[in-house]
């Protein structure tokens, strides 16, 4: 895997979840699955399907923008 992390140049985390621990941990039942997570632990906001990072950004805006504390 880390070869082809290399050759493709991902800048993203990468994990190797073959024993399915992170999608049984959200609840995930299909890829691609975004999940964006608070450092606590805390789903923010999760979503299935194609086409749907853009989706995240007005999430992370607002937590970016606010001094508001992810609990």
């Amino acid at each position: 895997m880390k070869k082809q992390i290399l050759k493709y140049d991902v800048s993203h985390p990468v994990i190797n979840d073959k024993d399915f621990l992170v999608w049984r941990k959200f609840d995930i039942n299909s890829w691609p699955t975004v999940v964006l997570v608070a450092p606590n632990g805390r789903v923010i906001y999760q979503k299935s399907g194609e086409d749907i990072i853009d989706l995240f950004e007005p999430f992370i805006e607002v937590l970016l923008d606010s001094d508001m504390e992810i609990n």
